[in-house]
């Protein structure tokens, strides 16, 4: 089994043009973080599930409209039910949906940021900085890269 991140970024994203949309926003804005990407609520639940407790990624970034039956929110209840760290992580909603109950359940449920799709690299900046998160920046031999990391 492939070591887990502690700096990475979740996304929970089925459709291969939303998941180009955030990883061509997370290139432009030069962010490092890797991305750990599964397409269904089960994957997701079986990613945290083997997580050692120590280990959690950085931000989740969740999609409302899933496939197999089960929703983004479903999964959001699914992630504040587990035990801390990974209960209380910081999750960006992701979606199409302009459904007021959508957003009103993803805000009771700790779904602290609501963001419509497409991402660019001005929203997925803000929402990562309104989150609390900074970004900071290192110079490596690739040159310049920024890493979301909590303050």
């Amino acid at each position: 089994m492939p070591q887990q991140r502690a700096d990475a970024l979740f996304v929970l994203e089925d459709d291969p043009d939303d998941l180009a949309f955030i990883r061509r926003a997370v290139t432009r804005a030069r962010i490092s973080n890797p991305l750990a990407v599964r397409t269904s609520v089960s994957h997701a639940r079986s990613y945290f599930e083997r997580l050692d407790g120590s280990t959690a990624p950085a931000l989740c970034i969740v999609d409302v409209y899933l496939p197999d039956g089960e929703s983004g929110i479903d999964f959001l209840r699914w992630l504040r039910a587990q035990p801390a760290p990974i209960g209380s992580l910081p999750v960006m909603v992701y979606t199409v949906s302009m459904d007021a109950a959508h957003v009103t359940e993803a805000e009771r449920l700790g779904g602290v940021r609501f963001v419509r799709k497409p991402v660019t690299e001005g929203t997925l900046t803000h929402a990562v900085l309104a989150l609390g998160f900074v970004i900071t920046s290192t110079t490596a031999e690739r040159g310049a890269e920024r890493r979301i990391e909590r303050r």
